[in-house]
């Protein structure tokens, strides 16, 4: 959370800057789904 904080304060100062941490908050929110829905199916895996 501290690296995501220093990233959009040093970018933030910027219009460009602003469209990347927009990209950037996408690319997290999508990466967080994709591995909550790995550690389902291996948790699914494991408890059958």
């Amino acid at each position: 959370a501290i690296f995501e904080q220093i990233y959009i304060n040093n970018t933030s100062s910027t219009r460009a800057g602003a469209s990347q941490i927009n990209n950037w908050k996408l690319m997290i929110k999508a990466r967080r789904t994709w591995v909550k829905q790995k550690n389902r199916q291996y948790l699914f895996y494991i408890n059958r």
